[in-house]
C-alpha cells in the first residue's frame, strides 16, 4: 500500500469517521477547484490571450462569407483611419516647428526681438503684454 504523509503542525486533525473524512476532504477539493477557476480566466488570457486574438484575426481574414469580408473591410478602414489620424498629427507637428523655427529666424534677421504669447502669436519683446 501507499505510506500516509507525515502530518503536519499545522494540519487539522483527522476525522476518527471514514465518511466525514471523506466529506472533508470532498470539500477541501471543492474549494481548490473553485479557486482554480476564478484563477483560469486570468491566466489564460495572460499567457495565451495574445496568441489567441491573433489567430482570430487570421481566421477573420480569411472568411469568405459577405458578412466576414464586411468586417474586415471595417477593420481594414479603421485602422486606416488611425494611421491617417497620426499622419496628421505628426505633419501638423513638424510643420508648426517649422514655422515657429522661421519666425524665430526672420525675427533675428530683422533684429526685432519677439517672444511666443501662445497659439502661435508672438509680440515684440518691448511691448506691453496685453
Amino acid at each position: 500500500g501507499i505510506a500516509p504523509l507525515p502530518a503536519r503542525a499545522d494540519d487539522p486533525p483527522a476525522p476518527a469517521d471514514p465518511a466525514a473524512a471523506r466529506a472533508a476532504l470532498r470539500s477541501a477539493i471543492a474549494a481548490q477547484v473553485a479557486r482554480l477557476d476564478t484563477l483560469r480566466a486570468a491566466a489564460w488570457e495572460a499567457v495565451e490571450g495574445p496568441e489567441s486574438h491573433a489567430l482570430l484575426a487570421r481566421a477573420s481574414a480569411a472568411d469568405t462569407s459577405a458578412e466576414g469580408q464586411l468586417r474586415h473591410r471595417y477593420a481594414r478602414d479603421a485602422d486606416r483611419s488611425c494611421n491617417a489620424s497620426v499622419r496628421l498629427y505628426l505633419n501638423l507637428r513638424d510643420r508648426r516647428r517649422r514655422e515657429l523655427l522661421a519666425i524665430a529666424r526672420e525675427a533675428r534677421q530683422n533684429d526685432t526681438p519677439r517672444a511666443p504669447v501662445g497659439l502661435g502669436w508672438w509680440r515684440e519683446a518691448d511691448s506691453a503684454p496685453a
